[in-house]
């Protein structure tokens, strides 16, 4: 009988380690696998960058698929899924407080009477009727209510496209178009 092993030479780094460093394999004569934990860490992390945007892209197509779908509802009806959301929504608002306090402020004062409900307002950048109102400098709670009705379109360009934030310099040019009547 041969007498049990000790040490073995790793194959990435070259070096002599305890067993104890090497995962098992059974396939392999020793039981071990040929790589010790850190090198197949490392290894594994570069193969998992190396292929992040061809696996993203094939679970992207997978979800857009009729199965996809299927199971995306599946988890987010499941008790898993349900707290998954929960934690990500408490995340979210946890990270903005100025903001939540600042739509709360808004939405009490259209409560209140002290704004005209978003939608009976036309944009301020075009000629649409206006569906949400944008917080101009931010959302620190003395500016909570310096607000501008703005349609659906123009506030995602002000939010997400950069260049169209020449509108907030260009604000005097604007044409400012008049009040809507109340729906």
């Amino acid at each position: 009988m041969s007498e049990p092993i000790i040490t073995k030479r790793c194959c990435a780094c070259k070096s002599i380690k305890p067993v104890a460093d090497f995962s098992k394999n059974r396939s392999v004569k020793d039981g071990l696998c040929r790589c010790c934990k850190l090198c197949k860490k490392a290894s594994d992390k570069f193969s998992y960058q190396k292929h992040k945007s061809a696996r993203n892209a094939a679970n992207k197509r997978y979800r857009k698929t009729e199965r996809g779908k299927a199971a995306n509802k599946r988890y987010d009806q499941s008790e898993k899924g349900r707290a998954t959301h929960l934690k990500a929504q408490r995340r979210y608002w946890d990270s903005r407080p100025n903001y939540r306090k600042a739509t709360s402020a808004v939405s009490h004062a259209i409560r209140d009477g002290k704004l005209p409900p978003a939608n009976s307002l036309q944009c301020h950048y075009c000629p649409k009727q206006a569906e949400q109102y944008h917080h101009i400098l931010g959302y620190e709670p003395k500016h909570a209510l310096d607000v501008e009705p703005v349609c659906r379109s123009c506030h995602n360009k002000i939010h997400i496209k950069k260049p169209y934030r020449s509108l907030l310099s260009n604000r005097a040019i604007l044409p400012s178009y008049p009040i809507l009547k109340t729906i």
